[in-house]
């Protein structure tokens, strides 16, 4: 390692320039392009915060190491008026806070048996088709960097405390940081990696009956010392009373302020919206308002235990509606109540979607990738925005752990997360409320720190995004409105039925298509709050307050979008207005013919059940199992009335590995059939099943389970969908155009295409224009005249699960299509930019912003891949904008800051055209 006294030099160089406002040096070619807006570092106000694992920190020279630590991320410190902190790794298990006894000397219990994957010293994007790109990242990690790997050493934690006394004395004494606060993380699972299990939920399986912590659990006596505990674990302590009072000895003794509590704690259903703590359907009202007590609880705990330190959650990174709706956390009343400092969106974007990059699945999980992030920001935004917790929003660069590398293989789509997501802007009645702070993970890669080059991007572009934010007074496009109090009525009435109310995936969708979606605000705000359109999820079971602020849009003429279904999901006044009606009262209980049930656990025998309604001559029966290659040992049985059952197939003693089966039975009526697990294949996997049709005679081809309601013995269900339905329409219908419209809606659509999609019987009212239908039922309809301009969408449905690309997920992309092409028809006459012309495959993610000076921006970015079956050879993506003509008077070109290029507006707007992965920033003073 470099002297101390280097280490001091070339530190204080680095944190001068970058306090003077200057450009931090960039040394090669390969560094991503700092970008050329002007410095004012030292007036940044937000929080920031580093994340880094104990193992880079060498035990044997901590100050050494803390030292080269500090001068290399100095810069990101700099100017900052906020919380600053750095959050230490230590082996990601509880162990390190559950197992501790207290004695300063004792080893820190860390990740045994754990692999990192594979690094790569080759950087830049991966180029060409899927194919292609397969291709160069095989040839990038054939031969990975092993020499960059390292293992956690024997810490003590007294060695800790060592290290987070000389950050903090480092960063305050050669930095001038004060105050910087050190922290920790943990995760709430039982292993990682493929380590060992941790040793505390071996001790105490009790608190771990569903694999993570269950809250609501009460350990049993243990006689093993624990620093809160001396003499041992007393019958019956409530899990959250222990991990508080551990975490607040530990925190005191070795001078920890901050924990994060990442994946898992408070929202059980990572990365997905499709399991919580009932499964991915919660059933119980009761319930649920129990666990989301419990998980307050929790936390309260754990800031009682140190109220000094600072406790900050962790999103699930898919739907912030489903922390509710699915993790049966009522996130709003939990940060009300004053003991959660601080929450970290983690838009991992890149991570997810950054093809090639990663090892595993080529595609990641596309459906967590940037503007699903930027919508999943906006719905957290709105629910707290009433409350005191400090929103952050995560910086992606490269993994401690993973492979991935987004800093240096795509920094131009990172370069528009990091502008877009800082710009999420919630409209409140005083004003707009962005993002408080960054949370920016990882600092290293094994050995391997950020280089001086990439921490002066970051801290370049991070600060220029929170500055230009931080003076803008209007954010232009769609604002979704997030109803609380319809989310409320369902969990607590009906909270096994959905009814669409994911417009942050949904809008995550049409962002993709030009929608310039960007801002947020709440239901009982919409009267008081300016917006190009207000987009509304479920409005329904709304005080009436509310629904007449609503009414009086619609009246007075203003654009207006509702996303939902019409049976049960939108107050029938609501949607009568916007042109649509239903004949069902609540189908979506039904289980269709694509569905996925799960069992709440692991043990068996299990049983999934459906009623036909009526007696009929089954013939033939086919189940999807949820994997392929795996034995299930089951039985299906038949019954009249529910309660006799006669056996229609046995397969007990299964030997078939397919994951359809289909079985002949003999044709005898029945109106009950239920089919039961009596054998799982594999420790770990549970009863599940993901399709089931059932045939008769005399009904021809017709799918007897179709939208038919279906029970378990235990569920975890997730209510299913129409796959494949073909979408039709004519004359006034699919090819129809709007009134005054230069474009039609569906001008390039096929008259048919195969959409997933949540059965409703709807129908279109006088008046409304219906652009598609689903089985003769309309699904988006548009009232377009003098005295109104609505749009209602009863949307299609991702396929969670699908894996592979996006376009597995969406089934089709004209839904969106259609659908961004309505909204921007709904947008002519404001002031917002909005694309007139959207091609299907040219996906271009928008947003448009006017600062306090006037200056009005717009952020473009080429963030979309996986979209077609058969990619290239072309991937520049291109739209025209159309602008107002007060935006561009007097002006012949716009400039884009990020690539220095100038663009002449043309008659019909703003040419964008991206290539690439590529992001660009227009100004237009």
């Amino acid at each position: 390692m470099p002297s101390r006294r280097k280490f001091i030099s070339q530190a204080a160089r680095m944190f001068a320039l970058a306090a003077a406002g200057g450009s931090l040096p960039i040394y090669d070619k390969a560094a991503p392009v700092v970008s050329n807006l002007k410095r004012h570092v030292s007036s940044v106000d937000a929080d920031r915060w580093l994340e880094i694992d104990l193992y880079w920190f060498d035990k044997d020279h901590i100050r050494e190491s803390a030292s080269e630590f500090l001068r290399r991320v100095s810069p990101l410190f700099a100017g900052l008026s906020g919380w600053r902190g750095v959050i230490l790794n230590v082996g990601w298990l509880i162990d390190y806070i559950a197992e501790w006894n207290g004695d300063l000397n004792q080893r820190i219990p860390l990740l045994r048996g754990a692999s990192q994957q594979p690094w790569s010293k080759v950087e830049g994007l991966l180029t060409g088709d899927t194919t292609e790109r397969m291709r160069q990242w095989r040839e990038r990690f054939a031969h990975p960097v092993e020499e960059w790997k390292r293992d956690y050493q024997a810490w003590t934690y007294g060695d800790l405390k060592t290290l987070a006394n000389e950050l903090r004395t480092i960063a305050e004494r050669r930095y001038g940081i004060k105050e910087l606060r050190v922290g920790t993380l943990v995760l709430d699972w039982r292993s990682i990696y493929g380590s060992q299990p941790h040793i505390f939920g071996t001790e105490h399986p009790e608190a771990y009956r569903t694999g993570t912590i269950d809250y609501t659990a009460a350990l049993h006596s243990d006689t093993r010392r624990y620093a809160a505990f001396p003499t041992g674990i007393p019958e019956g302590v409530p899990i959250g009373d222990f991990f508080g009072r551990q975490w607040g000895h530990l925190s005191k003794s070795v001078g920890l302020y901050a924990i994060v509590l990442r994946d898992s704690f408070l929202f059980k259903g990572v990365y997905t919206r499709g399991y919580g703590p009932q499964g991915a359907v919660p059933s119980d009202p009761v319930a649920a308002a129990r666990w989301s007590k419990a998980v307050a609880t929790f936390v309260r705990a754990t800031k009682l235990g140190n109220p000094k330190a600072l406790v900050i959650a962790y999103s699930n990174a898919a739907s912030a509606i489903s922390d509710w709706r699915v993790n049966c956390v009522d996130f709003e009343a939990l940060a009300s109540e004053g003991y959660l400092d601080a929450f970290i969106d983690q838009t991992w974007a890149g991570a997810w979607n950054e093809v090639g990059v990663r090892d595993g699945d080529f595609w990641n999980l596309p459906i967590l990738g940037w503007t699903y992030q930027l919508a999943t920001v906006l719905l957290h935004a709105a629910i707290l925005a009433k409350t005191k917790v400090r929103h952050y929003v995560l910086t992606e660069t490269f993994d401690a752990w993973e492979s991935w590398d987004i800093i240096h293989t795509a920094p131009e789509r990172l370069r528009w997360g990091i502008w877009a997501y800082h710009h999420a802007t919630v409209k409140t009645p005083s004003g707009l409320k962005m993002p408080r702070g960054t949370y920016v993970s990882w600092m290293n890669q094994g050995k391997r720190l950020l280089s001086d080059k990439d921490v002066a991007w970051l801290a370049g572009n991070i600060n220029d995004a929170i500055m230009d934010a931080r003076k803008t007074s209007e954010v232009y496009g769609p604002t979704l409105v997030y109803c609380r109090d319809a989310i409320k009525w369902e969990i607590e009435h009906a909270p096994s039925v959905f009814e669409k109310e994911w417009i942050d995936e949904q809008a995550g969708c049409l962002i993709k298509w030009g929608g310039p979606i960007l801002s947020v605000t709440r239901s009982e705000w919409l009267g008081e709050i300016k917006t190009d359109m207000p987009v509304l999820s479920i409005p329904d079971h709304l005080p009436e307050e509310q629904v007449r602020v609503i009414e009086r849009i619609i009246h007075e003429g203003r654009p207006l979008a509702i996303f939902g279904s019409p049976a049960g999901g939108v107050d029938p006044r609501l949607s009568t207005l916007c042109g649509i009606a239903t004949s069902d009262s609540h189908p979506l209980g039904a289980m269709p013919v694509e569905a996925r049930w799960c069992a709440a656990n692991e043990s068996v025998p299990q049983w999934w059940q459906v009623d036909l309604g009526k007696p009929i001559l089954v013939n033939r029966i086919v189940v999807r199992w949820e994997f392929d290659g795996k034995t299930y040992d089951y039985r299906i049985d038949g019954s009249l009335d529910g309660a006799t059952w006669r056996l229609l197939a046995d397969r007990t003693n299964n030997s078939d590995l397919s994951q359809i089966q289909s079985m002949i039975v003999q044709a005898e009526p029945v109106r009950y059939i239920r089919i039961t697990i009596t054998r799982l294949p594999d420790p770990g996997v549970w009863a599940s099943i993901r399709a089931v049709h059932v045939y008769g005679e005399g009904v021809g081809n017709e799918d007897l389970v179709l939208h038919r309601p279906a029970t378990a013995s235990s569920s975890q269900t997730q209510l299913g969908y129409t796959p494949n339905q073909p979408v039709s329409g004519g004359g006034d219908g699919l090819l129809g155009h709007p009134a005054g419209a230069e474009v039609g809606l569906t001008d390039g659509v096929p008259k048919s295409f195969p959409v997933f999609q949540e059965f409703s019987r709807n129908r279109a009212l006088p008046g409304a224009q219906v652009i598609y239908t689903v089985n003769d039922s309309p699904c988006l309809v548009m009232k377009r005249s003098m005295r109104q301009r609505t749009l209602f969408w009863d949307p299609a449905e991702l396929r969670i699960g699908a894996g592979g690309p996006l376009i597995n997920y969406l089934v089709s992309v004209y839904p969106y299509v259609i659908t961004a092409r309505a909204l921007s028809v709904l947008l002519e006459g404001s002031e917002c930019p909005y694309v007139r012309e959207i091609p299907p495959y040219d996906t271009v993610a928008l947003g448009a912003w006017r600062l306090k000076d006037g200056t009005r921006t717009i952020l473009a970015g080429n963030t979309e891949e996986g979209l077609k079956k058969i990619e290239g050879p072309d991937y520049t993506r291109r739209v025209t904008l159309t602008l107002q003509a007060n935006w561009f008077e007097g002006i012949g070109k716009v400039l884009n800051e990020w690539s220095g290029s100038k663009t002449t507006l043309q008659k019909k707007g703003l040419l964008i055209k991206l290539g690439q992965e590529a992001s660009g920033l227009y100004r237009i003073p």
